[in-house]
């Protein structure tokens, strides 16, 4: 392995755990506290603008249709 890829992969390896820091850290938050981090990758995925079908968030998330529609009714528990 070379130097360069050496240095490249501890720079994502903290830049991935700094993300995820980040993420816990929003949900210990008043605003989200009741939200999972799935929860939360769906709502991303979803987005505010422009309509995806179930199949494209899916997609994204690198889920299935049904794992999905069961992340959406969940979130539509909570009246996200």
């Amino acid at each position: 392995m070379s130097k360069s890829y050496s240095v490249l992969n501890e720079l994502l390896v903290e830049l991935f755990n700094d993300i995820l820091m980040i993420e816990q850290q929003a949900l210990k938050s008043k605003d989200f506290n009741d939200l999972s981090i799935t929860e939360i990758h769906t709502i991303e995925a979803i987005g505010m603008y422009g309509d995806k079908t179930m199949s494209e968030v899916a997609e994204k998330l690198n889920i299935t249709v049904g794992t999905l529609t069961v992340a959406v009714n969940n979130l539509e528990k909570k009246d996200m």
